[in-house]
């Protein structure tokens, strides 16, 4: 049995054909679906309340639409309640929707496999795509961080560029990110940073070789390098400690607070 059927989940927004699809998936799964308007929403909060996960549509930030999801996330019935958003692939609206309180998002140019494997996670379903890591924004009392923690991220996932820039945020780190893998080098010396932290899969650059190359800058060479990816073969963990990787976390099985105790203790006293 799917792990959707008899889970209620509220569509809000216009019913664009993204939406539509999912719908129809989810119902072949038995899952209970309803649809409402971000108008209606508002005035039927209570139907909203009563679901399982929202999958929201905020491709156009319509002000009902914004206003639906801020009250899921201040509410004290539903700021747990995970909320799927339907964006413009434009990084800005990503990043929006993600501080407004969205826990995830998926955009048109995501298949309908992709979108219904984001729903099924939130419900006990392993992710099988290239996600990000287990997702712990609580404020842990037993990490000390260093004060000389200063983090520079290559990373190019906005969603778990969200997510660090929130942990970091709460654990009081510095930091900054590359979305991109270019021009590292000089970006590192402008930076400082104590601690460097690399994905694998940059769009069309490797950080593999982003590795290689920062190993072989007298002046970057020496700055702690955790590799932090979804990419978790023999070869990849191999090439990146012949490298020089100090450490190769892997995002699915990373705790975030755990992410942070290894940044700190990789930092210079």
């Amino acid at each position: 049995m799917s792990v959707v059927a008899g889970k209620r989940i509220v569509l809000v927004g216009d019913f664009v054909p993204q939406l539509s699809s999912l719908k129809m998936a989810l119902d072949t799964e038995n899952a209970q679906t309803s649809s409402l308007l971000c108008d209606a929403a508002l005035s039927q909060l209570h139907l909203v309340e009563s679901s399982d996960l929202v999958v929201l549509n905020h491709q156009g930030a319509h002000p009902n639409c914004t206003a639906v999801l801020t009250h899921l996330q201040n509410s004290s019935k539903t700021k747990h309640m995970p909320v799927l958003t339907y964006v413009d692939n434009v990084e800005a609206k990503i990043n929006n929707a993600l501080m407004l309180g969205a826990a995830d998002y998926f955009t048109a140019s995501d298949d309908i496999d992709t979108v219904l494997q984001k729903v099924k996670s939130n419900f006990g379903m392993p992710n099988t795509y290239e996600g990000v890591s287990k997702v712990d924004l609580s404020e842990r009392q037993d990490i000390k961080v260093n004060s000389n923690l200063k983090v520079y991220v290559v990373e190019d996932d906005p969603l778990l560029r969200a997510l660090l820039s929130t942990k970091f945020d709460m654990s009081k780190v510095q930091y900054d990110f590359s979305t991109d893998g270019l021009s590292v080098e000089e970006k590192l010396r402008a930076f400082k940073p104590s601690v460097i932290l690399l994905d694998i899969m940059i769009g069309a650059v490797n950080g593999l070789d982003v590795l290689e190359s920062i190993k072989q800058t007298a002046d970057l060479n020496s700055v702690p390098v955790v590799v932090f990816s979804n990419q978790d073969s023999d070869e990849e963990r191999t090439r990146a400690a012949r490298l020089g990787a100090n450490e190769y976390l892997v995002k699915a099985t990373t705790d975030l607070s755990d992410l942070v105790r290894v940044l700190s203790g990789l930092a210079k006293a």
